[in-house]
Parts: C-alpha cells; sequence; structure tokens
C-alpha cells in the first residue's frame, strides 16, 4: 500500500498495527449481519466494516481486552481511520466480498468504494477473532458495477439505563434520507430472549427490523431483562419478577431515547406472543398520547397460564393426555384461584414451570380490556400454521372482542406461516422442532407492518 503521501513508512505501519486491534473488537462487538452475506465469517468481516466507517470508537474502545487498551483509546483510533479517509473520501458502499481458507484461517477480502478510491480490507479470521488484517487501495472497476445496493441504513448501539449496573445494550437502526422517521421498540415473546427474538438460525426481528429500515421505519431492539440480567438479580428479585421487570421497565427507557432523538417521529410498539401483551401495558405505562399505534404478532387473547396449558398438550396422543390430565388440572384449579392465595403463596407455587406470582401479575391486567383502554389503531397479525395459539383464542377471538372498537384496527391472518411468521417447512410437529429450518419472516408480513404504520 502507497501510504507515503499520507504519513512517514514507520508512521503507516504504527497506523496499521492500532487498526488492526481496533478491527478485531469490531468483530467481537459489532457483530451486524448484512443480508447479502453467505457465511458467517463474511457477515463478521462486514460487521468491522460497518462499525468502523459508522464511527462507534467510544463504544469500540470501552470493549477492549486489557492488552488492546494498553495500546490504544478511542481517539487513536478515530484519528487512525480518519488518516485513511483523508485519501479515500467518503465511503460510499461495499463494492465485493471473496471468501477463502488456509489452513485453519478464513479469510475475507471486503472491497469498499470511496468518493475518491477503492479500499480493499483484508480480514484473516480464526475462532470469531481476527488474526491478521491488510489495507491496500484499489482501483474498481465502476461505481456502477456495485456488486450490493448502497446500504446507508445507520445501525448504532444507544444503552438503556446508560452506567446504571443493569445497563442493557439497545440497537437502533434509522434508515437513511430526511427524517423524522416512524420507530418502532420490539418486544419479545415468553423466556429469556436476545434482540433478534432468536429461535434455532432463525432471527424473526432481525429481519422486521431490516425490512422496515427499507421502508423508512426506525427501529429499536434490545435482549430481555431475563435474558441479560437474571444471574446478577437476588433470589428474593427473581421470586418478585412480573412484566414490569421483565418489558415495561426496558420498554419505556427504549421509549424515551426515541423521544429524544429529532431523528425520530411517531413511535409505535411491536410485540410478539406474550410480547404483544406486554405492548398493551406498555402503552398504559407510557401514555396513550407518547405512542401512535401498536403490531400485534401471534398473540392470544387469554391469559399466559392458559396457553401454556394448551401448548403442553398440542403434540400429545389422546392416550398421553389422558395420563397428564390429573397433573394440569391440579395446575388449572391453581391458577383460577390466584386472587385467592397470599403473598407468601403465591411466591412459593409454581403454575406450569413459572411462579405464581409472575402468573398473578400477568393475568391482572386483562388484554381486550387493555387495548379498549388505550384505544391506539392496532394492527393483529398471525400465521394459519400457528399452533403455540389455540383455535378461537387468536386472531378470531381479537376480531370478536374488538368489534365495536373506537379505533382502527386491521387483521391479517397469512397461510402456511408459522409462530415466528415465517414459512413453514414440512409437516408440523407442534413442537420447537419447527423452527428448526432456517427461514426469513415473510416479506409480506414485513410490508403489511410498515403499510399500517405508515398509513398506506
Amino acid at each position: 500500500m502507497q501510504m507515503g503521501l499520507l504519513k512517514s513508512e514507520s508512521e503507516v505501519l504504527s497506523l496499521m498495527k492500532r487498526l488492526c486491534c481496533f478491527f478485531i473488537l469490531c468483530m467481537m462487538l459489532f457483530f451486524i449481519p448484512a443480508s447479502y452475506a453467505e457465511t458467517v465469517q463474511e457477515q463478521f468481516a462486514l460487521a468491522v466494516v460497518d462499525a468502523i466507517v459508522n464511527g462507534n470508537y467510544d463504544a469500540v474502545a470501552g470493549r477492549f481486552s486489557d492488552e488492546l487498551k494498553a495500546e490504544m483509546d478511542a481517539q487513536e483510533l478515530r484519528e487512525s481511520y480518519e488518516s485513511l479517509k483523508t485519501l479515500t473520501g467518503e465511503y460510499w458502499g461495499v463494492h465485493s466480498v471473496e471468501q477463502s481458507q488456509l489452513d485453519d484461517t478464513q479469510l475475507v477480502l471486503v472491497r469498499c468504494a470511496y468518493e475518491k478510491h477503492g479500499l480493499a480490507i483484508s480480514i484473516s479470521i480464526e475462532e470469531k477473532k481476527i488474526s491478521g488484517l491488510d489495507f491496500q487501495l484499489v482501483v474498481l472497476e465502476g461505481i456502477e458495477g456495485l456488486e450490493y445496493p448502497l446500504d446507508m441504513t445507520s445501525r448504532e448501539m444507544v444503552f438503556l439505563r446508560e452506567g446504571e449496573a443493569d445497563e442493557t445494550p439497545a440497537k437502533l437502526v434509522v434508515p437513511d434520507g430526511e427524517g423524522p422517521f416512524p420507530a418502532v421498540v420490539f418486544l419479545a415473546d415468553s423466556g429469556a430472549q436476545d434482540k433478534d427474538a432468536s429461535t434455532f438460525a432463525n432471527r424473526p426481528f432481525y429481519d422486521i427490523a431490516e425490512g422496515l429500515a427499507r421502508a423508512g421505519i426506525a427501529s429499536i431492539r434490545y435482549d430481555k431483562y431475563t435474558y441479560l440480567h437474571t444471574g446478577s438479580m437476588t433470589e428474593a428479585e427473581l421470586a418478585r419478577l412480573t412484566m414490569q421487570e421483565e418489558y415495561i421497565n426496558d420498554a419505556l427507557c427504549a421509549i424515551e431515547i426515541l423521544k429524544a432523538d429529532s431523528r425520530i417521529g411517531d413511535i409505535y410498539i411491536v410485540g410478539h406472543g406474550l410480547g404483544a401483551k406486554a405492548a398493551l401495558r406498555v402503552i398504559q405505562a407510557a401514555g396513550k398520547e407518547n405512542i401512535a399505534g401498536a403490531v400485534l404478532l401471534s398473540s392470544s387473547t387469554e391469559p399466559l397460564w392458559l396457553d401454556l396449558a394448551k401448548q403442553s398438550t398440542a403434540a400429545m396422543t389422546a392416550e398421553q393426555q389422558e395420563s397428564y390430565m390429573t397433573i394440569l388440572l391440579e395446575q388449572m384449579e391453581l391458577a383460577n384461584k390466584l386472587d385467592t392465595l397470599t403473598e407468601a403463596e403465591l411466591l412459593e407455587k409454581t403454575i406450569l414451570g413459572m411462579s405464581a406470582y409472575y402468573h398473578y401479575d400477568e393475568q391482572s391486567v386483562d388484554a381486550v380490556q387493555a387495548a379498549l383502554e388505550n384505544a391506539v389503531p392496532l394492527f393483529i397479525a398471525q400465521g394459519a400454521l400457528d399452533w403455540q395459539i389455540s383455535d378461537g383464542t387468536g386472531i378470531e377471538a381479537w376480531k370478536e372482542a374488538l368489534k365495536d372498537a373506537s379505533f382502527p384496527v386491521e387483521y391479517k391472518l397469512y397461510d402456511n406461516l408459522n409462530h415466528l411468521l415465517i414459512p413453514q417447512e414440512g409437516e408440523v410437529t407442534k413442537t420447537m422442532q419447527d423452527y428448526a429450518a432456517e427461514g426469513k419472516v415473510s416479506e409480506e408480513v414485513i410490508s403489511d407492518i410498515a403499510a399500517f404504520i405508515l398509513g398506506e
């Protein structure tokens, strides 16, 4: 690489060394898979590029290992890259990606288009870390020959409760162009879910967020509190965990982040499964004047314990159900008298594997009544092959319950989509195995969500 116009050879070597260390941390911290990457290694390499061109210097430096921190800080990272930009000009996008292998090392060559030059970044990857990095100014065959569309979407790391013990990183996705953009807050289904609502190799929230960004809609998503922080909670805190801690507190923080961003306009909530019911409580807590509408995906109108009871027997034979029925009836009987239990009894007992205390809180707010009181526009969607929602408790129940609503409600039932709103592959087993095949959220679903938010 001819760098004589920039600095002395020793200074250039120092810059390259610093950039090498920088990109190691980018790989670990900013795993933002591009939709056009074919392999995990290509995703890693593209994430490296994404991190540096978006100027995430402080966030990267804050995650350095002790060895890396001893060699550079955020300001040095900034100086290194911006020195290179004096030659290249502004970043335009990825031109091409190639991958090869040498022994146990994966080599990924990312050619990037800039205003004045092309820059080839060669990244050596071993065990999910960068073992080598090289930069070379190159001539590209013509910007009109870009292999991939220029992705100018901004993907930023922000923090809920920044600086506090339970700080939670979040991914803020903002479309390219002039704002303000409508934005959504994602609320995942029950259980310890990450920001993408990952299930096997499927990442439904990632799919929806990226699709909405292409339609001009921003979003914020984050790991659920029960995914990220239960290890640091005391036994007493865990015993008293409710939807407030699992959903509402984080969602309110996310809403405040969006409200403080001048690029953001109207705010919507997108909830999936139990997250859809939580969305209705978030609107109550945030104030309906602050929320423009909500998208309820794959959700029933029933209490959580009843959903779990039906799911637990969905794949059972008649004989298996008969043998299980005694236990199930005992659990359902307990659930039906939650209002009569003392706090001590609620903390002591469990229903279908979850704390009775949690169930008591969850059913204390009726989902239908909350929707009617909130009176914000709703889009309610479900896959026709969603066995996690039993007949009569999903979209048809919502239609019946909200038939006299004074606010707009749209409904959509999609053929051949499962609970994740992904096309179902093979025979429905009514087990988690139905989600093992890798797929993407239906583009029709994403388009319909976007149309609801944009008023189209």
